[in-house]
C-alpha cells in the first residue's frame, strides 16, 4: 500500500514538473522572441554585442519574473529576498550569458546564431535555477 501512494505521488510530482517546464517552454518562448527582437534592434542601433546583450537580457527578464511567477511556478510567495534571488540569477546568467554570445560568435562568425545557441543554453540553465532557488512555495 506504501508503495502505491509512493508511486502516485512521484507521478503527480513528476505531472506538475511537466506543465511547470511547458509552460516554463511558452513563457521562454516569448521572452526567446523578445529577446532576439530587442537583440536585433539593439544591436543594429550601436553594433556593440555586449551593451545589446546586457540591454536585452535586463529588459526581457524583468518581464520573464512577472511571467514566471503569475504562469510558471504559480508561486504563493512574493518577497523581496525572491526578487533578489531572481536578479542574482539574472546577474549570473547575464555574465554567462555575454561569455557565451562572443564564443560563439568567434566561433560562427553569426552574432544571430551565437544569440540562439546563448539563449538555448541559458534558458535551460534559469529553468533550474528559478525551480530550485526562486520560485520555491513556503
Amino acid at each position: 500500500m506504501t508503495s502505491f501512494y509512493h508511486n502516485s505521488i512521484k507521478k503527480i510530482l513528476l505531472f506538475i514538473i511537466k506543465i511547470q517546464f511547458f509552460r516554463f517552454g511558452t513563457i521562454g518562448f516569448i521572452n526567446f522572441l523578445l529577446d532576439l527582437s530587442f537583440f536585433y534592434i539593439l544591436f543594429n542601433i550601436s553594433n556593440s554585442i555586449v551593451l545589446s546583450n546586457t540591454i536585452t537580457i535586463l529588459c526581457v527578464s524583468i518581464i520573464g519574473f512577472f511571467l514566471h511567477f503569475k504562469y510558471t511556478f504559480i508561486n504563493k510567495f512574493f518577497g523581496i529576498s525572491q526578487y533578489v534571488k531572481y536578479i542574482s540569477i539574472v546577474l549570473i546568467s547575464l555574465s554567462l550569458g555575454t561569455y557565451l554570445i562572443i564564443l560563439f560568435y568567434e566561433l560562427t562568425s553569426n552574432v544571430y546564431l551565437a544569440k540562439i545557441l546563448q539563449i538555448i543554453i541559458i534558458a535551460v540553465l534559469n529553468f533550474l535555477l528559478y525551480r530550485k532557488i526562486v520560485f520555491v512555495n513556503k
